[in-house]
């Protein structure tokens, strides 16, 4: 991958605030979470957590101060620690990319870690699945490298399973929900291609099941890479590996 394509990703690399835990500024929650703040008041930002890998259950492992992910190829489940114990887990499992009936790019994925165990990489021959850590929560993208048909639009399908309620946010996209407390959001996804085009994508959701389309009008002009991910919300700079 070229300097500009990396750059380009890096800029774009937004990215997912999947489960991303929404920022508190207190000094209680500076406090719990381990940051403190220095002479003028100012937070020192405290080294986020490194995956590890747990060789038992064979999946990766980030054990953070408010929450536990454990990480498959195509598939996390997210735990939130509580004052009580720990809550109900969530598990996002990817079911596929598909264009038209035709299930694409699922074989399986090797894996490693990066960026001193702060980036976990899933690699399969055309699609990277990232995942960074940031403190309080994670980051996730897809790296789009090539795509079989440029004249269908692409569907990724995921289910999300979890005792929470999922709650939808309009054309934000939803929020996971213990009765009327917001657990975590889900944040509408966007398709940015090698030259920084991008398109907002719809989000659909029906019951656990979760549809994101990228329409054919846009793959037929994109230059690949192409990447799947959330706009930039939390400001967080990341660095795309190879």
């Amino acid at each position: 991958m070229d300097n500009k394509i990396k750059n380009i990703i890096r800029v774009c690399l937004c990215i997912i605030v999947a489960f991303l835990f929404l920022a508190g500024i207190s000094y209680s929650e500076d406090k719990q979470s381990g940051e403190k703040r220095d002479g003028k008041g100012k937070r020192e930002k405290k080294a986020a957590p490194e995956f590890r890998y747990d060789e038992n259950f064979k999946k990766y492992i980030l054990d953070a101060p408010k929450f536990l992910a454990e990480f498959m190829p195509s598939s996390f489940t997210y735990t939130p620690k509580e004052k009580t114990g720990n809550g109900k887990p969530i598990t996002f499992t990817l079911k596929g990319f598909y264009q038209g009936e035709e299930q694409i790019g699922m074989p399986e994925a090797s894996s490693r870690l990066k960026k001193e165990n702060r980036i976990l990489v899933f690699d399969r021959k055309d699609c990277r699945e990232l995942y960074e850590s940031v403190g309080r929560g994670f980051l996730q993208v897809y790296v789009i490298e090539n795509l079989p048909y440029k004249d269908k639009d692409l569907v990724i399908k995921a289910q999300l399973l979890t005792e929470y309620s999922l709650v939808p946010n309009g054309d934000e996209g939803f929020s996971v929900k213990d009765a009327d407390k917001t657990v975590t959001v889900f944040r509408q996804r966007v398709a940015i291609d090698s030259q920084s085009k991008r398109l907002p994508l719809k989000t659909v959701l029906q019951k656990d099941i979760l549809e994101i389309t990228v329409p054919k009008d846009f793959l037929s002009e994109a230059t690949f890479p192409l990447v799947i991910a959330t706009p930039e919300k939390s400001g967080v700079e990341t660095q795309v590996v190879n």
